[in-house]
């Protein structure tokens, strides 16, 4: 099961290496290499390998592995325990072992889901609009079925050149093809369909229905995330959560629906020449999406970590805010493994619903291979190529075949890790700046075990509405303008696992047991001032190389030491980091539950420590900045319309454009974002726009 799961969501060099670590365990000299005196006993034949230790020795030879000096240990032990843990209690139904869930008194979907025929359950109007302007690629099963399919759409197919029967590819043609269909993908549909223009959205993933959604954690994950929830950076020190469906992360993220601070906006216009965030058309844009998302602040209550978040800070004297959010309920905390209430407006209940009807057809398992591109004059911008489609890998009748979607305009929107892959696949680099700049938000957790009941109300970690309140305390806004945010997480069993620290077999079990519901994490998030880059692996799938800088570190340090305050005014019992050490924790009463019993020692533990790859758990669940807009094509892949400076008819319109980090949660900023160059693109496609040029026609039908 272990191995399964890392063979689809690790990259290869991790596969290679953890494969490495287990095959040595199995043998005596390799555990003795591996774990030098540990891997001896006293009954004979001595020196046993890893499975036939005894538990004490084994458990040893993970903690000394946990806190090594050698870098390969610390990462074996982190994917090892994360693998396992994840698995163990995500699918805990799956493997007949449902007294881990009762041991956590967690019931896997409460408040239940809805029956069908109730709210959220059964086919809306909405997910009606999207199934018909739908093909699911998957489910076509010959090359004759796909063209049929694609036909009753209203697209004009042909077999690609002279070729026929099972080797044959298809091409479609159309005015605008748009990859991706998360916050910019589906925004940029919507724009250019309600222009009157032929529009295609590719998704690579699938279309989950509400119907279709169980709430269960490991089946969440892996239909609607990529890589199933377990992406990482290039040396894992960093677990990366990106959507992978239609809707991609505004599908399954936790409704902070925050605008873009006027400090980001004013840092935008006057430091990186992009004066059209300071306008009234971004400010309008901005209006449109958050009306059209009905984002509203102000939830009923908060679940137990927003409770001692507010608490906390209003003890403190400290910033507190009550977070706006795009979602209609505030009595459900399974956010981040779909809606099956359709309370959320995501992409896909909104702009993609709204695309639809006016005309757009939606390729689901439409993995976008390249960017067709051909020779041009060079234009203004210098570019000696324009865009003339896209390049989808699919299979019918058990053959590989290309589908062809020729466009006067492709527009990448799959998101700040994939859309520099695709470019990068396409062989466009943008003088090597496609791929670098990404921006992350690096979060840890600081994590308090309160009281369970508060205001006489049972409280959990999951139930309730996610991130209903946040503090810019620690932010910096107006003062540097990068450092840490302070709000809440989603917390489900085989995620809370993968990320409890572990230091000895018995505290793991206390804490994810006797204490999961009186777990209350504080999420600490850092508008990074430095960033990483993505490349491409042997496959031509991204990989991320990204570690927080020291200046971003320290911003961490400052907001889990915030974080930890909090806490304990809030009367949290005891507190821990994400963090593999036995330093990194303290409580009120060490005769109850191991740690430091000085607050103040644990505060300096905290900083002596500091941020240390693969010892520290890191998350990112904010993708940006990978394909850069700006003034100058020496420093940024696109114009300031989002135009590719390399490639004409090429334009970016998802997070990876955004020329830094945003601060906050960036799903409102991409949209509008994407709402305000999709209007421009929309304005130059239409027939009789003379700036326009060769780009004012629709499509070629020769």
């Amino acid at each position: 099961m272990v191995l399964e799961t890392a063979e689809k969501s690790l990259p290869w060099n991790h596969r290679v290496s953890l494969l490495l670590l287990l095959t040595l365990l199995e043998w005596r000299l390799g555990t003795l290499m591996l774990a030098g005196t540990h891997a001896l006993t006293s009954v004979f034949p001595y020196l046993h390998a890893f499975p036939q230790l005894p538990l004490r020795s084994r458990e040893a030879i993970l903690q000394r592995w946990s806190q090594s000096s050698i870098f390969d240990l610390r990462k074996g032990f982190r994917a090892i325990k994360a693998l396992i843990a994840y698995n163990l209690f995500s699918r805990a139904k799956d493997l007949n072992a449902p007294e881990l869930w009762e041991a956590m008194s967690y019931s896997g979907s409460d408040p239940p889901l809805p029956k069908q025929g109730e709210q959220g359950r059964g086919t809306s109007q909405e997910e009606q609009q999207i199934l018909g302007a739908t093909v699911a690629l998957k489910q076509r099963r010959s090359l004759a079925e796909l063209r049929d399919a694609l036909v009753e759409k209203g697209l004009d197919v042909r077999l690609r050149g002279q070729q026929t029967g099972r080797n044959a590819d298809l091409e479609v043609r159309c005015d605008a093809v748009v990859v991706g269909s998360g916050a910019g993908g589906g925004v940029t549909a919507c724009i250019l369909a309600s222009a009157g223009l032929k529009v295609i959205v590719l998704e690579k993933g699938d279309y989950v229905t509400a119907a279709d959604m169980t709430w269960t954690e490991a089946e969440a994950c892996g239909n609607m995330y990529e890589r199933s929830g377990l992406m990482v950076t290039h040396t894992g020190g960093l677990a990366v959560l990106a959507g992978s469906t239609l809707g991609g992360g505004t599908r399954i993220n936790w409704t902070a629906s925050l605008r873009t601070p006027p400090h980001v906006l004013q840092e935008w216009a006057e430091d990186f020449g992009l004066p059209a965030f300071a306008s009234a058309e971004y400010a309008a844009a901005m209006d449109a999406v958050c009306s059209r998302l009905g984002v509203r602040a102000g939830a009923k209550h908060h679940n137990l970590a927003g409770e001692a978040l507010a608490s906390g800070l209003s003890k403190l004297g400290l910033d507190s805010i009550e977070m706006p959010r795009n979602c209609a309920r505030d009595d459900c905390g399974w956010c981040g493994l779909g809606c099956a209430r359709q309370a959320k407006q995501d992409t896909a209940t909104t702009w993609l619903v709204d695309a639809a009807a006016k005309g757009a057809v939606i390729l689901t398992g439409a993995f976008a291979q390249s960017i067709r591109t051909q020779p041009a004059s060079p234009s203004a911008h210098g570019q000696q190529c324009t865009a003339q489609g896209v390049v989808v890998q699919y299979s019918a009748d058990a053959v590989q075949h290309k589908l062809h979607i020729r466009a006067s305009c492709v527009v990448a929107a799959a998101g700040a890790l994939h859309t520099p892959a695709l470019l990068l696949r396409s062989k466009i680099t943008c003088k090597g700046n496609v791929g670098k700049n990404l921006r992350l938000h690096p979060a840890t957790c600081v994590v308090g075990i309160m009281p369970s009941q508060a205001n006489g109300r049972q409280l959990d970690m999951y139930s309730g509405p996610l991130m209903s309140v946040y503090s810019r305390e620690a932010a910096k806004w107006g003062f540097g303008n990068y450092g840490p945010l302070l709000s809440t997480p989603s917390g489900h069993p085989g995620l809370v696992a993968a990320v409890t620290p572990w230091i000895d077999g018995s505290s793991w079990k206390f804490r994810l047991a006797a204490k999961f519901t009186s777990t209350a994490p504080l999420l600490v998030y850092v508008r990074d001032k430095d960033c990483g880059r993505v490349k491409i692996d042997g496959n031509g799938m991204p990989q991320l190389h990204y570690w927080p800088s020291r200046h971003d570190r320290q911003s961490m340090l400052e907001g889990m030491e915030l974080a930890a305050r909090v806490l304990q005014a809030a009367g949290a019992h005891s507190i821990y980091l994400w963090q593999e050490s036995q330093h990194c924790m303290w409580t009120a009463d060490p005769d109850s539950c191991p740690g430091d019993p000085d607050f103040d020692d644990f505060i300096a533990n905290m900083h002596r420590t500091g941020i240390r790859e693969n010892s520290t758990t890191l998350a990112s669940a904010h993708q940006m900045g990978s394909c850069a807009m700006g003034p100058d094509p020496g420093t940024s892949v696109t114009d300031p319309s989002g135009e590719c400076w390399d490639v004409g008819g090429l334009y970016i319109t998802d997070g990876s454009v955004l020329p830094t980090s945003t601060g906050v949660n960036p799903m409102i900023t991409i949209e509008s974002t994407a709402y305000m160059l999709a209007t421009g693109i929309a304005k130059r496609l239409q027939p009789g726009d003379q700036a326009s040029g060769p780009m004012q026609l629709k499509y070629d039908q020769s």
